[in-house]
């Protein structure tokens, strides 16, 4: 799927039926997530798919993608309304909202990556005797 950015409903359906043909699907590359996040979309919103992390997946990258999601979802909507704020003046909110939610968007991603990548990292676990403990590991920190 080598079309561009966006991926449309009918392109994101075609996937989507692709997958529930396959039973299986890999996405590899940054291209391939951003693809990949739209054809979730879809199947959540047209199809009501419910989906799940399978708990074999490292820790790591469904904190990545999770934690990366929900920076870009936040700060959309604060780059859809600065959008529409500049769209009322020119006649054009719906693109002015567009264009502002994904700039805000790849800036949140970024965010969200900076964040996976540095601050203090928590994992709960019990040990032989079911002790309940909490290890605290700091990971590059920005200097300030």
């Amino acid at each position: 799927m080598d079309s561009g950015d966006q991926v449309t409903d009918e392109q994101a359906r075609q996937m989507y039926d692709l997958i529930n043909e396959r039973k299986e699907l890999l996405v590899t590359g940054v291209k391939g997530m951003q693809v990949l996040k739209q054809v979730l979309a879809y199947a959540v919103r047209k199809a009501g798919v419910s989906i799940e992390w399978d708990p074999t997946t490292p820790v790591a990258l469904r904190e990545r993608m999770t934690i990366m999601s929900l920076s870009a979802l936040q700060w959309s909507f604060a780059g859809a309304a600065a959008g529409l704020a500049v769209g009322v003046c020119t006649n054009r909110p719906g693109t002015w909202a567009g264009i502002g939610a994904g700039i805000a968007a790849l800036l949140g991603m970024y965010q969200g990556h900076c964040a996976v990548t540095s601050g203090w990292r928590l994992r709960g676990f019990r040990d032989e005797n079911g002790v309940e403990h909490v290890e605290i590991k700091v990971c590059a920190l920005p200097s300030r």
